[in-house]
């Protein structure tokens, strides 16, 4: 393998012309002439005020878009929740006892009414009557929560205790819901102590839910489970039979 001689190697580095004392300049292999840096002017000044302004516009955009996206206005939110109506509020077992129990403990008798029937409406005429006209829950009332849980159900009649707390005093009541084809109305008020009655039974027999089935029922599903007095068995695919 050949191998190249210190001359040739010299002979390929730029070489400066010009007589001593005076600004040189270099050139490439092949006699090409290599600018100075004032010559070249690489980035001008041109560039330097471009690459300027977009980064100050970038910072500005990013600063006006942080800014808008946490600004909350005191006391209000940018997106306000729909309202929801009654019939919305409604459409389960538990959200008539919470609204039923709401209503009571603030003053609000008219909705209670739509709510109730029976032995509630009865009790709500004299929860209205107690209260005196006009009612003091209505100019006392403060921040209201409603704790409402399921202790036992089946299509047709619910058990639930409600625990409504109003000005620092809690109504803690058990109450049963009744569904009338669609419809779904409160029909007994009991002290929170009392035992959970007996349900009523369904036309084709009584199907109990409770704990994990209550999210079920809430979605107006309807559980086939097997009840203890008969001997069906629980419906699902037939065993597969092999040939003889």
């Amino acid at each position: 393998m050949s191998q190249s001689s210190p001359d040739s190697v010299a002979s390929e580095e730029p070489q400066a012309i010009g007589t001593p004392g005076e600004v040189t300049q270099k050139r490439a292999p092949g006699g090409t002439a290599i600018p100075d840096e004032d010559v070249l002017d690489a980035p001008s000044q041109k560039t330097l005020i471009m690459l300027s302004v977009i980064a100050a516009t970038t910072l500005i955009m990013w600063g006006l878009g942080r800014a808008a996206c946490n600004y909350h206005p005191p006391h209000s939110e940018i997106q306000t929740p729909r309202k929801t109506t009654l019939e919305e509020r409604t459409v389960t077992p538990k959200g008539v006892a919470t609204e039923f129990a709401r209503a009571v403990a603030t003053g609000d008798f008219e909705t209670a009414r739509r709510l109730a029937q029976g032995e509630a409406l009865a009790f709500v005429q004299s929860e209205e009557t107690s209260c005196g006209n006009p009612c003091s829950r209505r100019t006392h009332v403060g921040e209201t929560s409603t704790v409402t849980t399921l202790l036992v159900a089946n299509s047709v009649d619910h058990y639930l205790i409600t625990k409504t707390k109003v000005g620092g005093q809690t109504a803690a009541r058990l109450l049963e819901v009744e569904r009338n084809e669609r419809i779904l109305r409160v029909t007994r008020v009991l002290d929170a102590a009392a035992p959970v009655p007996e349900l009523k039974p369904e036309p084709e027999g009584s199907v109990v839910i409770s704990g994990a089935d209550v999210s079920s029922l809430e979605q107006g599903k309807r559980l086939k489970i097997p009840t203890s007095s008969s001997s069906a068995p629980a419906e699902g695919p037939s065993p597969a039979r092999t040939a003889p």
